[in-house]
C-alpha cells in the first residue's frame, strides 16, 4: 500500500475464516490509513467494505448502499474449454436491469491459456459494446429512479443531474 502510488481499488477475493476477523479488521484499517481514497470490496470483510457484491444472483429490486453483481458468462469465472456461454442478450438485459436498480454489473470471462480470448466472448462483448455506443447515455453515470421498471421490458434510469429520464 506504500510502494505503488495511489491505489484506487482493493479486493480481498476470498471468504475469510471467522478466526481471521480481528486480523482482517486491522489490515483493512491500516489500508485505509495508508490509502484513504481506496475503495474496498466487502467480500469477506463485511462492514469494513465499501460495497456489496452478490455473486451469481441478481437482486429483485434496489439494494441499500453501493453494490455490484458479479456473474460468470459461462460456467466459471475463468476460461474453461468447451464452456457454455450465456447469450449476448442475457448480458445486455442484466446490464440494463441492474443499472436501473442502482447497481453495477461485472460479467466474468477469462482468456485461454495462450492469452487470447475465445471468439464467443469477443462476439458477446462486441454486441453489448455496439448497443452502448448508441444507448450508453442511459447507462453511464445514471442514477436509479423510485419507479425503475414498467412491465417486462421497460427499465428507467435518471441522468446524474436528475433532469433526464431514460427508458
Amino acid at each position: 500500500m506504500t510502494d505503488y502510488g495511489k491505489i484506487d481499488y482493493l479486493d480481498f477475493d476470498i471468504g475469510w475464516p471467522e478466526a481471521a476477523a480481528q486480523d482482517l479488521a486491522e489490515i483493512t484499517m491500516m489500508v485505509r490509513k495508508l490509502q484513504p481514497d481506496v475503495i474496498i470490496r466487502g467480500r469477506g470483510i463485511g462492514a469494513y467494505g465499501d460495497y456489496y457484491t452478490p455473486e451469481r444472483e441478481v437482486p429483485g429490486g434496489p439494494s441499500p448502499g453501493v453494490w455490484k453483481v458479479i456473474y460468470p458468462c459461462g460456467e466459471a469465472f475463468s476460461y474453461r474449454p468447451n464452456d457454455i456461454y450465456k447469450p449476448a442478450e442475457w448480458i445486455l438485459e442484466n446490464l440494463i436491469g441492474i443499472t436501473a436498480k442502482g447497481g453495477n454489473f461485472e460479467v466474468g470471462f477469462g482468456p485461454m491459456p495462450n492469452g487470447r480470448w475465445p471468439s464467443e466472448t469477443v462476439e458477446r462483448l462486441e454486441y453489448v459494446g455496439n448497443w452502448l455506443r448508441v444507448n450508453g447515455e442511459a447507462i453511464y453515470n445514471t442514477r436509479p429512479r423510485k419507479v425503475f421498471r414498467e412491465g417486462t421490458n421497460v427499465w428507467f434510469t435518471n441522468s446524474k443531474t436528475g433532469d433526464l429520464v431514460y427508458a
